[in-house]
């Protein structure tokens, strides 16, 4: 009887120092995974960072340029006193009808803009 006892006592020593160990396995596997969290975290706000960043300096670039072209046709404009031919030309494609059966005139005459002046090309 006292061999059987002295067996379970030890059996439950071994099942305490498992549990123990265990735990402690536990806790340190929990501990690198919280730790790789934030590393994680800190890794994806550097990155949002330097996304926005990127996306503030090309924003820069093109407001830069944006503006520099507007100063330009400004000066044209204030020169000239008349928009660039580009502009003109957009706005004759673009004017579209208010209403449906609305005809609007049409400034100049827009088959001179495919079919060049010297073009002898029998349109019948």
């Amino acid at each position: 009887s006292s061999g059987i006892n002295a067996e379970y006592g030890h059996t439950e020593r071994l099942k305490s120092v498992h549990r123990f160990h265990l735990n402690s396995y536990r806790e340190e596997r929990l501990r690198e995974l919280n730790q790789r969290k934030v590393l994680m975290e800190k890794s994806h706000q550097e990155s949002l960072k330097v996304k926005a960043l990127k996306e503030c300096m090309a924003m820069t670039e093109r407001q830069s340029t944006f503006g520099e072209l507007f100063a330009e046709e400004m000066e044209d404009y204030k020169r000239t006193g008349s928009l660039p031919v580009r502009y003109q030309q957009h706005q004759e494609t673009t004017t579209k009808p208010a209403q449906p059966g609305v005809v609007h005139e049409v400034v100049g005459n827009t088959l001179d803009s495919f079919i060049p002046e010297g073009d002898q090309t029998d349109l019948a």
